[in-house]
């Protein structure tokens, strides 16, 4: 077989917790905790915005309460004079004692904001890096793994198999000896003139269709598949080429 398939088996044990399997359980770990910790303060910044939001509604309010104390001490006084005044209103004295207290209400709101937006910079450049140690740890289980190994050396063989035999069907078509009625067997040569100059530099064989999207030469993806499932689980099982 010129090209092996890669395909992703269930074994019929999980794969052995190695050195390289352990140090990516323990960063994925800590990826999950700056994770969670993330979320933690995403949800207290949104709470600490709702509480900024009240206070500086409350103070509002305690500013309008000054002219609204003023006021009502003037009508007040107004009344005493005329000796209809009934009880006295709220103190110009309370009223800014009150706008006092929702001003420190405020500031301290917004201390408490900026407190927890800054604790977010924080967990997000930490969790960046834990982000980064995760998949660098998912793409060292990969590179110390048989499975890997087997792959390239398994690829190997078949670029051997295939310059070999490609040069041949090549060294064919130059002597017109590959029939121009079968369309499937033309899209065979024109394939491999353009694989072999990539698997092998030395060999000039002429320009051919560009078959970086072709879908056969493309390679498989399970090894993506599988890479993205140790991002998340450390025993993931990996591809083993058939």
């Amino acid at each position: 077989m010129l090209r092996p398939r890669l395909v992703q088996t269930a074994p019929a044990t999980p794969p052995a917790m190695t050195a390289e399997r352990q140090a990516l359980a323990d960063a994925i770990k800590a990826y999950r905790q700056r994770s969670a910790e993330l979320a933690a303060v995403n949800e207290a910044i949104v709470k600490a915005r709702d509480t900024v939001f009240e206070r500086r509604q409350s103070l509002a309010a305690a500013e309008a309460a000054i002219e609204t104390a003023k006021a009502a001490t003037a009508d007040h006084l107004v009344a005493s004079a005329l000796g209809s005044a009934g009880p006295a209103p709220p103190t110009i004295r309370q009223a800014r004692a009150a706008h006092v207290d929702a001003t420190d209400e405020l500031t301290a709101a917004q201390t408490a904001l900026a407190a927890l937006e800054s604790r977010k910079a924080e967990i997000e450049a930490s969790a960046a890096l834990a982000t980064m140690r995760r998949d660098a740890a998912a793409v060292a289980v990969l590179r110390a793994s048989p499975e890997a190994a087997h792959a390239v050396a398994e690829a190997e063989r078949s670029i051997s198999d295939l310059v070999r035999i490609g040069s041949a069907v090549l060294w064919l078509d130059g002597q017109k000896a590959v029939s121009p009625d079968a369309p499937a067997t033309l899209n065979a040569v024109a394939r491999i003139r353009s694989a072999l100059p990539v698997l092998y530099p030395t060999i000039s064989v002429g320009f051919g269709p560009d078959l970086r999207d072709d879908p056969d030469l493309a390679g498989d993806r399970t090894w993506q598949t599988a890479l993205a499932a140790l991002r998340d689980d450390p025993l993931a099982p990996l591809p083993a080429v058939a």
